[in-house]
């Protein structure tokens, strides 16, 4: 590897040296150096140009101008050269470029040797030279240089010389280049063969990991498959015979029917626990999971739905206890676009109030749901019983669509205590048409039914407004007594240096929140009664930065304790 990263040093180096810039000017030694003089190429692309650039420079015969052939900037005058900075990419920096139609002078600006024109030939024989001493010889003036053309001999030796070496070195370019080509087959080699043994070695432990995850599922089932059939056998020992007779469905043997005992089954069984409904599928005759869905699917129209409507009396006809319910309102939005019903051939996606929609070219499309959900207040029972698909939520939509629903609930034996929703502009202004108003007035009686509808916010909602307005905010005054959103950030700076948490889950996620501002968790943790601790602990500590926490710390336990409760029944 040394040995080849030695050969591939020395062929970048020669190929460094190979695009060094050179002038083309005869008798001009200037290279392109770092820190040097500019070198301008030939303007190949403008013949006139061209022609005036050959004229007034002397090149070597059978010179022909390419995009690779330069000329420095000592055959240019000042005058000619503009100096130009690079831009915002190398601020600082600046470079040479010749103005347009330009040409090169004759004599150079520095003083490298001026070639100049030999004295003619003279037929007589010269004077043998004579021999001076060193001391006077250094004095002298430099030997003056002659024309290509005053003295060919001179000049075929230059030729025959830089050929030699233009010759020797491309061989040792050559060689370099096959050396390099042998040494890239044999380090691609190399590597494909690395990189196939890798893969290989991969797919050996991905397959020893498959083997090992299906030999414990293997033991997994097998220890299920035990305690199932322990499970089915008890449950067979106490099976009486007509619940034998209901489970082997002797109906499905006969017709491919199922009777309705076992329809009714099947559905309560993969409602309460789809799980357990599939573990006893294993033994008995049972329908699948897409046929317990097909059965129990309803056309719903906008507006009070009808089989909602029937459940609640149903349950309202069992308990006295059921008879208590409260409605939800929300809204959100959806997807603006038409969809068709193929079993009722029917297109949907248009706003509909309850009224229908008659799926016109001017007809709106819905961008929102609004829908009621009636709880259950001494029950865990939750309905949605009416919905509206309106363009934009209107305030007289909304009341219309409750009053609807309490008169409908009320004409099945149920009660409608409450009315929760969120705080939206239009949520508020639906109350105010029912005469009510929060703080003030917070309840509103419907003509169908004696008792008062006491309306609540959602507590959620509230819980993260009142964590987003102190965020913003910074800073509430109460009794003159000051609750900052600082004391909590404060907190959670002392708590990463430290390196710890103080019985809390403060993180940057819970002061950065905006990123994250519907996740009622991170509001409920940064307003909890363990914040509140973690300030108490550090006041009582004597910590300087948290003796004017008190109001903040009272603040936080009184939010905690509200939401805590008005998130109870």
């Amino acid at each position: 590897m040394r040995g080849t990263k030695g050969c591939l040093t020395s062929f970048n180096s020669l190929a460094r040296m190979k695009s060094t810039r050179k002038c083309s000017a005869l008798g001009c030694n200037s290279v392109q150096r770092k820190g040097s003089v500019s070198f301008f190429a030939y303007p190949i692309k403008q013949p006139s140009l061209l022609s005036e650039w050959l004229c007034h420079v002397e090149t070597t015969p059978g010179f022909a101008p390419t995009s690779c052939k330069y000329l420095c900037e000592l055959h240019f005058s000042a005058a000619d050269i503009a100096i130009e900075s690079q831009g915002a990419k190398s601020p600082g920096r600046f470079r040479k470029r010749l103005r347009p139609g330009v040409a090169p002078n004759c004599e150079w600006k520095v003083d490298p040797p001026v070639l100049e024109p030999a004295d003619p030939p003279v037929l007589e024989p010269a004077d043998p030279p004579v021999l001076e001493p060193a001391e006077e010889s250094a004095s002298t003036e430099p030997p003056v240089l002659h024309r290509f053309d005053e003295d060919p001999t001179f000049e075929e030796q230059r030729i025959s010389a830089a050929d030699a070496k233009r010759l020797k070195n491309k061989k040792t370019l050559s060689a370099l280049q096959l050396l390099r080509r042998k040494l890239s087959r044999r380090l691609a080699s190399r590597a494909r063969r690395y990189a196939l043994a890798k893969q290989r070695s991969r797919k050996l432990k991905t397959f020893e990991l498959k083997l090992l995850a299906a030999d414990q599922a293997l033991q997994r089932a097998i220890e299920q498959r035990k305690d199932s059939e322990l499970a089915m056998k008890q449950f067979r020992c106490l099976l009486t015979a007509k619940g034998k007779s209901l489970l082997s469905n002797p109906i499905r043997e006969k017709a491919g029917a199922f009777s309705e005992e076992v329809r009714r089954f099947a559905s309560e069984l993969h409602y309460c626990s789809p799980r357990a409904y599939a573990n006893l599928r294993r033994y008995f005759r049972l329908p699948a999971d897409e046929t317990i869905r097909r059965w129990n699917r309803f056309e719903c129209q906008a507006g009070v739905t009808a089989v909602s409507i029937e459940k609640v009396k149903e349950l309202c006809s069992e308990s006295v206890a059921m008879r208590d319910w409260a409605l939800v309102i929300d809204a959100m939005h959806i997807r603006r676009e038409i969809c068709v019903n193929v079993g009722s051939k029917r297109f949907s996606g248009f706003a509909d109030v309850g009224a229908g929609s008659n799926c016109s070219d001017d007809q709106e499309l819905a961008r929102e749901a609004v829908v009621l959900l009636a709880v259950g207040l001494r029950s865990s029972w939750k309905l949605p019983v009416a919905y509206i698909l309106p363009n934009s939520a209107k305030p007289a939509q909304q009341a219309h669509l409750i009053s609807r629903t309490i008169e409908e609930l009320n004409s099945v034996g149920a009660v409608v205590r409450a009315l929760v929703c969120d705080c939206a502009a239009v949520n508020l202004a639906t109350v105010k048409l029912f005469g009510a108003s929060i703080p003030e007035a917070p309840s509103f009686t419907i003509s169908s039914q004696q008792q008062r509808v006491h309306v609540f916010f959602d507590n959620c909602h509230l819980l993260k407004l009142v964590r987003n307005s102190l965020s913003d905010l910074g800073c509430f005054v109460h009794n003159g007594s000051s609750i900052s959103w600082r004391f909590i950030e404060l907190l959670h700076s002392c708590q990463q240096a430290e390196g710890g948490r103080l019985g809390n889950r403060l993180s940057t996620r819970h002061i950065e929140w905006k990123r994250l501002s519907m996740k009622v968790s991170l509001a409920a943790q940064t307003l909890s009664s363990s914040v509140a601790d973690a300030l108490q602990f550090l006041q009582d500590a004597g910590c300087p930065e948290f003796q004017d926490c008190g109001a903040t710390v009272r603040f936080i336990r009184t939010i905690d304790s509200l939401f805590d409760v008005f998130n109870s029944r």
